[in-house]
């Protein structure tokens, strides 16, 4: 076996340094995210009148109940019946979700955030006020009339 000449061994130190930067790619791409939960922040938490409309955000959270600045995809709000209550999104970056929502009919809904984490797949729908219902109907003072027949 010969010595290697200063031409090959820098091709070879290059390789390394390649096969350095592949491996860190490897290894960032498949850790999980550390998003352990979605908190649901802004959304009402009284009874809200058909027509009523409002904007509320939804974050990933880690184990701390810190916003997770660096997750990798963005939280989806849904409403539960988009016919008693809508949701838009106005906004979503990775990692937060700022909605619209619109109440249309009167009833019961739940609004839930998701974070669905790109590696391995796993859906992240409960935390802080995540569900939240939300009640849509008349407040009891715009009631009109009343039948104790």
């Amino acid at each position: 076996m010969g010595f290697l000449d200063r031409d090959e061994i820098k091709y070879l130190r290059r390789i390394a340094d390649a096969l350095e930067i592949i491996a860190a790619y490897v290894i960032s791409s498949e850790t999980p995210s550390p998003v352990t939960g979605v908190d649901l922040m802004a959304f009402p938490t009284a009874q809200v009148a058909v027509g009523d409309t409002g904007t509320g955000t939804a974050s990933a959270l880690d184990a701390s109940s810190n916003v997770v600045t660096t997750a990798t995809a963005p939280v989806v709000v849904t409403s539960s019946d988009p016919t008693i209550l809508s949701v838009v999104d106005s906004g979503s970056a990775a990692g937060v979700d700022n909605v619209t929502w619109t109440a249309v009919a009167d009833g019961s809904v739940q609004i839930t955030g998701s974070y669905t984490d790109p590696v391995s797949g796993a859906v992240i729908s409960s935390g802080p006020n995540n569900p939240l219902t939300i009640i849509v109907g008349a407040p009891a003072d715009q009631v009109t009339q009343v039948s104790l027949a």
